[in-house]
């Protein structure tokens, strides 16, 4: 079922009646709503792109290619999401999310579809949007909730070193505060998943030829890669992110307030 332009913009001048109701009742939000429009947009415009590309020249080496673009740009947007220090928490995002990318498709590509050539041509990209857009939110979520916790807990960390406790433990705190703050607001939406988005997607993989008990099997799955997916981006991003909290000395940097950097391992030694 292919989209007029003319159906199109009727479609969109639906955006009439919200922006109305923000403006005319005052409730200071009209500038969110335009940005978080315009981000939508900007968004939509690149997944068009990417989809296009793929479409346009179906070769698995582009395929690839755009996902690695889209992994970069997903990572570069968390940092601003969590508001944390672009430059220190932009490589934590980029390794959390690039391994568990990467590690999600290549097990699906392995073990679900068995290798097929043409995983990499069709699905390989929207899965992959699919999986970064859900990471994004909880490895935002969770570098906020880790950066404040250090920021703002730094005693508690030498109370915990004081009475015995090693670095890891001390620092498992505040990882495990981080991955209950990002984990849990998914794993509550998990059970409103089928009344909500899923039905859209199911729909359009029967209109593709898949049948109904394989689309609704896909997207069982598709829920299960995208929270194991998540967890691991948490555990890779945070564990990165330790190396920019603590000096050689495994004292806190942001307590005396200098820049983290990251800390070479052979300092250690």
């Amino acid at each position: 079922m292919e989209l007029t332009l003319t159906g199109f913009l009727f479609g969109m001048a639906l955006l009439a009646v919200p922006l109305l109701v923000v403006v005319r009742l005052q409730i200071g939000l009209t500038g969110q709503f335009l940005r978080a429009l315009s981000r939508m947009l900007a968004s939509s415009l690149l997944a068009g792109g990417c989809l296009w590309l793929a479409e346009r020249y179906s070769h698995w080496a582009l395929n690839l290619l755009l996902v690695l673009l889209m992994a970069a740009f997903y990572a570069g947007i968390t940092p601003r999401l969590a508001r944390v220090s672009q430059r220190n928490y932009l490589i934590p995002a980029a390794v959390g999310m690039g391994v568990s990318l990467l590690l999600t498709l290549a097990y699906l590509w392995v073990f679900v579809v068995g290798v097929h050539v043409k995983f990499l041509l069709g699905p390989v990209i929207p899965l992959a949007g699919l999986l970064l857009g859900t990471m994004t939110a909880a490895v935002s979520s969770a570098l906020r909730t880790y950066y404040a916790g250090i920021l703002h807990h730094g005693q508690l960390y030498e109370y915990l070193l004081g009475n015995g406790a090693t670095h890891r433990e001390a620092v498992w705190y505040f990882v495990r505060r981080a991955v209950q703050s990002a984990f849990l607001p998914y794993i509550k939406t998990m059970s409103t998943l089928f009344i909500s988005v899923c039905p859209l997607v199911v729909w359009s993989m029967m209109l593709s030829g898949v049948s109904a008990l394989s689309a609704v099997g896909w997207q069982l799955l598709l829920v299960v890669a995208s929270l194991f997916a998540t967890l691991v981006a948490l555990l890779a991003a945070l564990w990165t992110a330790r190396h920019y909290a603590f000096d050689a000395y495994e004292a806190l940097v942001v307590l005396a307030g200098n820049t983290p950097q990251p800390v070479d391992n052979k300092e250690k030694e």
